[in-house]
């Protein structure tokens, strides 16, 4: 779940994100301001209802440093969000998805099913 940038304006291929193989992402890269780089994120909702998760992203190889997926996103089922913007300072970044529910207030949270 590597976004690089190397084509401009182009959306990468679909992919599934590490922890929910329903939840999808694509990026584009935008343009570069000096040595940071805005990119664009759509995530997509393949599950037949709707799904609330956390996202948030991890610039880099420091593999150890746990993103913190402050972010929150509501998707409706089958719904692709509109583009979200993000400045990194590294040419490449990871995307996280985690916290997932089906429920607004984030009840029971589904784990992530790669760790099965």
């Amino acid at each position: 779940s590597t976004a690089t940038a190397f084509s401009q304006e182009r959306w990468s291929p679909w992919e599934a994100t590490y922890c929910y193989e329903d939840i999808h992402f694509r990026t584009r890269y935008v343009k570069a301001f000096g040595d940071r780089h805005e990119w664009e994120i759509e995530f997509k909702n393949r599950y037949n209802r709707m799904v609330v998760f956390n996202y948030g992203i991890l610039e880099g190889d420091d593999d150890d440093e746990y993103p913190v997926t402050t972010h929150r996103k509501t998707l409706k089922a089958f719904e692709v969000c509109d583009p979200v913007v993000i400045h990194t300072q590294a040419e490449g970044f990871v995307i996280l998805v985690d916290q997932l529910s089906f429920y607004v207030d984030s009840s029971e949270i589904i784990p992530c099913e790669a760790a099965e």
